[in-house]
């Protein structure tokens, strides 16, 4: 609506609202129609009913009562100041007033204007925040056309002001509470034109910094980098990155102008300190440079995502982030991508966190190369190595080379004679209980080393051969959530999942991109779902790699399921050709596979609603 029909809104960033739902004061509303083309007062405007019975043809005009006008303008306006979100959560900034609509006049008041005041031009509330607390006023808006007056009241929130605090006392905050903070805008990324937000690091001077997420779009004039500002909103830790979660839909943000054209801090050179510098939180958001950085590996480009280039400076790790959301990561990308490892970079950027500290580059420059040597060659394959047998009930291969470095060796040892190793074969001995081994790999380069374990569970002996295994989620996901789940946590939905009413849990690792608990969207064969997994998103597939024991052999897998919209969402497994998903009700789609495996590859293209996933094993 915004645009549209005279009104304007001043944006205030993320706000929420509960309009409160109080009795409407009417006075003078008669039953009598009116013609739209002849209103009863002296405006002009007209609202249209195109569905209307009392229509003759397309250019009949539509009769509507002065009441009618006025209900609509109320429920016009309410949607209006729905945007704004008043209550729930508040505001901080003053806001524009509504004061005609089709017609209909509107004047506001409010029982305490101490803490909202409408202006006398009738077109603006003016905020007056409390040092100490929150406060709430009423603000009521009289609508009148012809003959008819209703009044509709608004409960508003107030928040209370903040005042600046220090770097470390906003780190120190709990997650979710209103935090203030000033510093200069360092770095920051373009407007996202599809959520009109953005990401800002701010640096105080002589404290720290700040990760800004997703500041509205609204801001920014105000958050340009080497402008001084205020800014307000509710703390989060992201996986140890402390930041003001501007995109937040529990507290208001807000952001002011202190000065502009400033300089920026001076960048902090780490590369003597680079050991004890990585566990100090005070690093992050501020402007660091490091020499000497030694390229061991770079990730390949994630298509809709950020990546790593890893490195040592000296003897110490290093993780240098490339993030797409920063204005220079076209740039930084073009160059990461002509580096090979042994290359030894300068990289200036700000500091950053996921999990252990991690540098965001927005400048990099190649200052030489050398060759690396075999153990650092050979730590860095080993870090990459992943052992994915968790569960056994058969014989199994192990590498005895590195695809990555065909001149690495592996062997390999057992502390168990439950699994007996001979060069690259594992023979399991299954007995009347599971037994858990540990595998420990030796990988060899020359002269350098390293080694990795892993623990198998080698299951115990059934009586009988296991015919399938079910995972129903009716009963697992019982809340729905935005957030897609992790191979980890999945991994453990579905072993709750399994029907102990079935055969063994074979189950023994899942990767997984796009797959969600449930449907948390008012949209969709079944909104708001549970009971469900919902498997990929509009603009992408849902991906998932379920690995069961090695020597389980699957020839069939059936998924009870729903397609997302009548268009046909479709699901393959391990290359198959696609089968569509019904919409209206749940379906088993059936699948044999042309080879029995322990490991089943299912794309879901794009949005598939599944309630259970049966496996079947072959005898």
């Amino acid at each position: 609506m915004k645009g549209e029909k005279g009104v304007k809104m001043k944006k205030l960033g993320k706000l929420s609202i509960l309009v409160a739902a109080l009795a409407v004061a009417l006075t003078g509303c008669g039953g009598d129609k009116k013609d739209k083309s002849s209103p009863s007062s002296n405006n002009s405007s007209s609202i249209t009913d195109s569905t209307s019975p009392t229509q003759s043809d397309s250019t009949s005009p539509v009769e509507m009562t002065d009441e009618e006008r006025v209900d609509a303008a109320i429920d016009e306006v309410s949607i209006e100041y729905l945007a704004l979100q008043l209550y729930t959560q508040g505001v901080t900034a003053d806001f524009d007033l509504v004061k005609e609509y089709e017609g209909v006049a509107i004047t506001y008041t409010s029982d305490h204007p101490e803490v909202l005041e409408v202006a006398t031009t009738g077109d603006k509330a003016i905020v007056h925040r409390d040092s100490a607390a929150d406060k709430t006023a009423t603000l009521t808006g009289s609508f009148t056309y012809g003959q008819c007056t209703k009044t509709k009241p608004w409960s508003v929130k107030v928040l209370k002001g903040i005042s600046a605090m220090t770097i470390q006392a906003v780190q120190a905050a709990a997650k979710g509470t209103l935090v203030a903070a000033e510093g200069i805008v360092i770095a920051r990324g373009p407007v996202d034109s599809s959520y009109n937000n953005f990401v800002a690091y701010i640096q105080n001077e002589t404290e720290g910094g700040l990760y800004l997420y997703r500041v509205p779009g609204s801001y920014d004039d105000i958050m340009q980098v080497g402008n001084k500002v205020y800014v307000a909103g509710e703390k989060d830790n992201y996986n140890g990155l402390h930041q003001i979660a501007c995109g937040s839909s529990k507290i208001a943000f807000e952001a002011s102008l202190i000065s502009e054209g400033n300089t920026l801090p001076t960048r902090k050179n780490i590369t003597s300190t680079i050991a004890t510098e990585l566990t100090n939180t005070l690093n992050q958001g501020i402007l660091l440079e490091v020499n000497d950085f030694v390229v061991t590996k770079t990730e390949v480009e994630k298509s809709g995502s950020s990546y790593s280039i890893y490195g040592k400076v000296g003897e110490t790790d290093l993780t240098v982030r490339l993030k797409k959301e920063v204005s220079s990561y076209t740039e930084m990308d073009t160059f990461a991508k002509t580096l090979a490892a042994g290359d030894t970079l300068t990289v200036k950027g700000v500091g950053d966190w996921y999990n252990g500290f991690q540098l965001t580059a927005f400048e990099m420059e190649k200052t030489g190369s050398s060759v690396l040597d075999d153990q650092d060659v050979l730590d860095t394959l080993v870090s990459d190595y992943y052992i994915n047998v968790k569960k056994a009930i058969g014989n199994f291969t192990l590498d005895t080379t590195l695809e990555a470095n065909p001149d690495v060796t592996i062997s390999w040892a057992s502390n168990n004679e439950a699994i007996a190793i001979s060069g690259a074969n594992a023979t399991v001995t299954r007995g009347a209980a599971d037994v858990n081994v540990e595998l420990t790999a030796t990988f060899t380069l020359n002269s350098a080393t390293a080694q990795k374990k892993a623990t198998i569970t080698v299951l115990k002996a059934e009586t009988a051969a296991a015919v399938s295994a079910t995972y129903d989620f009716t009963s697992v996901v019982t809340s729905a959530s935005s957030s897609a789940v992790a191979g980890s946590a999945l991994l453990t939905e579905f072993n709750s999942a399994f029907q102990t009413s079935d055969n063994a849990n074979y189950l023994s690792y899942i990767y997984s991109s796009s797959i969600y608990n449930g449907n948390n969207t008012n949209s969709g064969a079944i909104p708001n779902a549970t009971g469900c997994l919902k498997t990929g998103t509009g603009s992408k597939n849902g991906e998932l790699t379920l690995g069961f024991a090695y020597g389980a052999k699957i020839n069939k897998v059936v998924f009870n399921c729903e397609s997302w919209s009548a268009q046909g969402d479709t699901i393959s497994v391990n290359g198959s050709a696609t089968q569509t998903a019904t919409i209206g009700s749940y379906g088993d789609l059936t699948f044999n596979l042309t080879e029995a495996t322990n490991m089943l590859e299912i794309v879901f293209a794009k949005r598939v609603f599944v309630k259970s996933i049966t496996v079947y094993f072959a005898a």
